[in-house]
């Protein structure tokens, strides 16, 4: 290899590489300047799905991507993800049926919509949401009435039930997180691996009852993350975890109630902290590489905005949030993109300044 490429590629290999534990930046990008627009999640081609809300009572579902904001069909009255694929899911807009009020799970996906059928033949269970989607098109969804819950996968009009009450999250194999209820009111995490229900159990806590957990999403490793009842004493909250290698871990270090909310392929997280009551006292964090971030303290020009409730991260580590103004007056949708370190740009500029070179002294040979 001639030695300037080989330059080359040392320099734009140190760019890619990160200095270790350098902490990293987010500038902000708002979905829309009007509030009562509420992200859910994003893919990795930037794609945000959410729901808005104004003060007239109007209300429904939206998309965002590359600073195009569309509303989706008024059939679609909420979303809860978005699928690597492009499948926005979630709810449709309520309707009466037998004088009975009847939600059911809802899919767009390139411009259609669809309205997922009743996974249980019974007229008791009349309220249905879809969470998430996977690359291949299979959404899980859960089912529910008064006296219990069931999810189940759908894919192309065929659905298959799950051995779990609420599903959460979906993988690209087809692998699900969520919990159940075992006992009235007490939740317990669990995962579905190979049609296979795996309990994931509890942090360790001092309590004899009430104690629960619950999963909320799991990546293609099916490494996954939650909450569960932590601590002793006074000092018991809900706090965040990880299950990796079988085995269910305390994750980061805040002693007030925390939740683990998302987490990508790389095993960055992202999740939320409470030091108080209400909304204004939520904030959110982003744990990576070992390291726990309040994401406020990680913020680029951000004019006194506040991180608020945390909703999902891609594999680029773009982030979809609530944010309050410094006056906690509004609250907005935005999106957290990486800010790359000022090095990295540097060591870009100078490859690309040997790669002109080289190629000027290849056209003067």
């Amino acid at each position: 290899m001639p030695t300037c490429i080989r330059l080359l590629s040392a320099l734009l290999l140190a760019a890619c590489v990160p200095t270790a534990f350098a902490a990293p930046s987010y500038s902000l990008t708002f979905f829309s300047p009007n509030p009562g627009y509420s992200p859910a999640g994003i893919n990795n081609n930037g794609l945000v799905g959410g729901g808005w809300y104004m003060p007239d009572g109007a209300s429904g579902a939206f998309t965002w991507q590359a600073g195009q904001l569309t509303h989706l069909p008024q059939e679609m009255y909420g979303v809860h993800g978005v699928g690597p694929a492009g499948h926005v899911v979630g709810y449709n807009r309520p309707t009466m049926e037998n004088g009975v009020e009847v939600v059911r799970g809802a899919v767009y996906y390139q411009g259609a919509l669809t309205i997922l059928p009743d996974a249980v033949q019974s007229p008791y269970f009349h309220y249905t949401q879809a969470y998430a989607a996977n690359a291949s098109g299979t959404v899980v969804a859960s089912t529910e009435n008064s006296y219990g819950a069931t999810s189940f996968l759908w894919n192309n009009g065929t659905t298959t039930l799950l051995p779990i009450d609420y599903a959460t999250a979906i993988n690209a194999s087809g692998n699900v997180a969520g919990y159940s209820s075992p006992d009235e009111g007490v939740r317990r995490a669990q995962l579905v691996i190979n049609g296979q229900l795996v309990e994931l159990g509890l942090l360790p806590t001092d309590l004899s009852s009430d104690r629960r957990s619950s999963a909320r999403d799991l990546n293609d490793a099916n490494v996954a993350v939650g909450s569960s009842t932590y601590g002793s004493g006074s000092a018991v909250h809900e706090h965040s975890f990880i299950y990796v290698n079988g085995q269910m871990q305390v994750l980061g270090s805040y002693t007030g109630d925390n939740s683990a909310i998302a987490i990508n392929n790389l095993g960055d997280v992202v999740g939320r902290f409470s030091t108080g009551w209400g909304l204004l006292n939520d904030h959110a964090y982003l744990y990576q590489d070992g390291v726990q971030y309040d994401l406020d303290t990680l913020l680029v020009g951000a004019d006194g905005w506040h991180i608020r409730l945390p909703s999902d991260i891609n594999d680029h580590g773009d982030i979809t949030a609530m944010a309050c103004d410094a006056n906690n007056v509004q609250c907005l949708g935005v999106l957290l993109s990486p800010v790359p370190e000022p090095a990295t740009y540097g060591m870009l500029l100078a490859g690309l300044g040997v790669l002109g070179w080289t190629r000027r002294r290849q056209s003067g040979a």
